[in-house]
C-alpha cells in the first residue's frame, strides 16, 4: 500500500474516532496520571497538541476530534466526550460559534440567554457526573475587518463586539459558580511585544496563527497545571429542594422553572428550557403567575390564561418533566360580569381535605359602586375562592377577601400557616400577604399582612403596614406575585418586583415584623424572571433532580 494512501486512512481512523488522546507517557505511567479534557471548538483543536506536549509526564490530555461548536452542541455531546472519560480535569469553552450573527434576523445562533442557561447546565453536569475540577477559557478574539472579507457573501457575520459580551455574560457565570477562568482572550489580544494581537489571529480574523497556537498552548497549560491535584468539594445533594416556577415577557411561551438547595442560588431546571409549553388556546393561551402545590407525590399547576380572562389554566404531574394535557378551567361559569381572573393561587387545605383556588378579579358591579376604591388602571380587584378535590368539578366562586375602613383595590393574595414555634394547635394561625393595588402616592404598590384563626377564612379586614415594596426600605419599587412559607423558624418572602434592580426579590424574618433585605444575595438564570410561586418540595419528587 502506497504511504500516501496509508496516512489519509489513518487519518480517517482518528476523525472517526470519539476523542484524540495525546500519549506522551507510557502506558503504565498514563495509568497513574491525572486525565485532562480538553472541549472547545477549532481553537481548541489548533492548540491541543501543543498544551499535551508541555504536559508530558504531568497528564494525559483527551481532546476530542469534533469541533465542539455552539454551546447547545457541547451540552448535547457532554456524555461521550467529557462524561464517560471520567476525567479528573475539565478545561471548556464555547462562544464562538454562538455568537454567529444571521444578517437577515438579527438573531445570534444562540441567544445570551441560552448562552448563560447553556454554561450554567454545562458546569452543574459535569461536576454532579464526575469529580473533575473544571476550568473555563475564554473566547478569543475576533478581527472584525478579516472576518468579513473571508466570510463575504455567507448568512452569517462574527464581530469581536458579540464576543466581548458573550464573553462577560461567561465571566458573570463562572464567578458565580466558582469556576476558575483563563482568560484566552486577554492573553491574545495583548501578547507581550513584540507581538501583537494582529500577529496572534490568522488572516480570516478568527483562527491563530503558529505563533498564536503555541501562545494559547502554553497559556492552557500552565494554567491546567495549577489545577491539577485540586479536588472538587462533593457535598450530599439535600432532601428538600427550593422551587421557582415563573413565566418570561408576557408569558406566550410556557412555564420554566428554576431550582435551589438554599433558597438563594437557583439554577435552571430542564437547561432552560420551557418545561410546560402554552397551551394553544387562541386569545387564552398565555401562562402567566404560575402557582403550584405538591400534594400525595403529584403537582398541581395553575396559571392566569389571558389579562381579561374568565378562565383558569390547570394542569398536573409526578415529576415535573412529564405534564398533562393543559385543562381549561371555566372557573366563573355563566356568570359574565367579571373583567378579568388573575393570578389564581393554588394552596392544600389539610383540615377541609380540598384544594384552595385564590385570584383576583375585577366585578362590574364593583367597579361601578362610585366608592372610590379603584385603581389607576380602570380596575378594582378583591380577593375571590373557590374549592375542589378532583379539579373536574368545583365551587362557585366567592368573594375572599375584600379590605375595610377604606376599602380599596388588591389583588394577588397568598397564604401561609404559623404554628406559632408550639406544639399547641390551638394557639396555630393563617397569614394572608396581599398587595396594596392601589397607587404609590396613595399608599399602594406594596406587600401587607393579615391574619386569621382559620385557612379560609375569615381574615382581618384592615391589612398591616406595608413590610416590602413601594414606600418601604425593602425594594422601594411596584412588589407583587408574593410567595410566603417558614422554614427552620425563619419566614421567607420571595416576590416580583418589576423595574427594580432585581429579578426576583427576597425578604427574611423570624417575627414577621422586622424583615431583612436578602435579594442582592439571589443568584438567579435568568433576568426579569416574572411573578412564580416559590415552595419547597422534596428532591427525590424532581425527575431531574435524582
Amino acid at each position: 500500500m502506497k504511504r500516501a494512501t496509508l496516512l489519509m486512512l489513518l487519518a480517517g481512523l482518528i476523525v472517526l474516532g470519539p476523542a484524540l488522546t495525546f500519549a506522551q507517557s507510557t502506558p503504565a505511567d498514563s495509568d497513574r496520571l491525572p486525565k485532562v479534557v480538553l472541549v472547545g471548538d477549532s481553537i481548541r483543536l489548533s492548540y491541543a497538541e501543543a498544551v499535551s506536549k508541555r504536559l508530558a509526564g504531568k497528564a494525559v490530555i483527551v481532546s476530542p476530534n469534533a469541533n465542539g461548536g455552539h454551546s447547545s452542541n457541547v451540552l448535547k455531546h457532554l456524555t461521550s466526550w467529557v462524561i464517560r472519560e471520567q476525567p479528573d480535569v475539565v478545561h471548556f469553552n464555547c462562544g464562538i460559534h454562538d455568537t454567529k450573527k444571521y444578517t437577515k434576523t438579527g438573531q445570534f445562533q444562540v441567544s445570551p440567554e441560552q448562552y448563560e442557561a447553556n454554561l450554567r447546565s454545562i458546569v452543574k453536569r459535569i461536576r454532579a457526573e464526575t469529580d473533575a475540577v473544571v476550568l473555563f477559557a475564554t473566547t478569543t478574539p475576533i478581527l472584525n475587518e478579516r472576518a468579513a472579507a473571508a466570510r463575504k457573501g455567507r448568512d452569517y457575520v462574527l464581530l469581536g463586539e458579540s464576543v466581548a459580551r458573550y464573553n462577560e455574560i461567561a465571566l458573570e457565570v463562572m464567578r458565580d459558580l466558582d469556576v476558575p477562568v483563563d482568560d484566552l482572550h486577554s492573553t491574545l489580544a495583548q501578547p507581550d511585544a513584540p507581538a501583537t494581537q494582529e500577529t496572534m489571529i490568522g488572516g480570516d480574523g478568527v483562527h491563530l496563527t503558529p505563533q498564536g497556537r503555541e501562545l494559547a498552548g502554553s497559556t492552557v497549560a500552565s494554567f491546567i497545571s495549577e489545577h491539577l491535584g485540586r479536588q472538587e468539594t462533593k457535598t450530599t445533594t439535600p432532601s428538600d429542594v427550593f422551587l421557582l416556577p415563573y413565566f418570561l415577557g408576557n408569558g406566550e411561551t410556557g412555564v420554566y422553572f428554576a431550582y435551589s438547595h438554599d433558597g438563594l442560588k437557583f439554577d435552571w431546571l430542564n437547561e432552560g428550557r420551557v418545561v410546560m409549553p402554552a397551551p394553544p388556546w387562541a386569545d387564552e393561551s398565555l401562562t402567566r403567575d404560575p402557582s403550584i402545590v405538591y400534594h400525595d407525590g403529584r403537582f398541581h399547576m395553575i396559571w392566569t390564561t389571558s389579562w381579561n380572562s374568565r378562565s383558569i389554566g390547570y394542569s398536573t404531574s409526578k415529576d415535573l418533566t412529564n405534564w398533562s394535557e393543559p385543562t381549561k378551567i371555566d372557573i366563573w361559569g355563566d356568570f359574565t360580569e367579571v373583567r378579568n381572573t388573575w393570578a389564581p393561587e393554588l394552596h392544600w387545605d389539610p383540615t377541609g381535605k380540598e384544594f384552595l383556588l385564590l385570584w383576583s378579579s375585577t366585578l362590574l358591579a364593583e367597579l361601578n359602586d362610585g366608592d372610590g376604591s379603584e385603581d389607576q388602571h380602570g380596575y378594582d380587584h378583591r380577593s375571590y375562592a373557590s374549592r375542589t378535590r378532583d379539579f373536574r368539578t368545583f365551587t362557585k366562586p366567592k368573594l375572599f377577601f375584600s379590605p375595610r375602613a377604606p376599602e380599596y383595590s388588591v389583588i394577588d393574595p397568598f397564604i401561609a400557616h404559623d404554628d406559632r414555634n408550639t406544639e399547641d394547635l390551638a394557639d396555630d394561625r393563617w397569614i394572608m400577604v396581599i398587595k396594596h393595588e392601589l397607587s404609590v402616592e396613595r399608599g399602594g404598590k406594596n406587600l401587607r399582612l393579615t391574619f386569621s384563626s382559620n385557612m379560609q377564612g375569615p381574615y382581618d379586614t384592615m391589612l398591616g403596614p406595608p413590610i416590602v415594596g413601594a414606600g418601604t426600605n425593602i425594594v422601594n419599587r411596584m412588589g407583587e406575585g408574593p410567595s410566603l412559607f417558614k422554614r427552620d423558624g425563619q419566614w421567607f418572602l420571595y416576590w416580583d418586583a418589576p423595574g427594580s434592580e432585581f429579578s426576583y426579590c427576597l425578604a427574611t424574618s423570624t417575627d414577621l415584623k422586622t424583615w431583612t433585605n436578602r435579594s442582592a444575595e439571589m443568584s438567579l438564570p435568568a433576568k426579569q424572571m416574572r411573578h412564580g410561586t416559590v415552595l419547597v418540595v422534596p428532591t427525590s419528587a424532581v425527575s431531574a433532580l435524582r
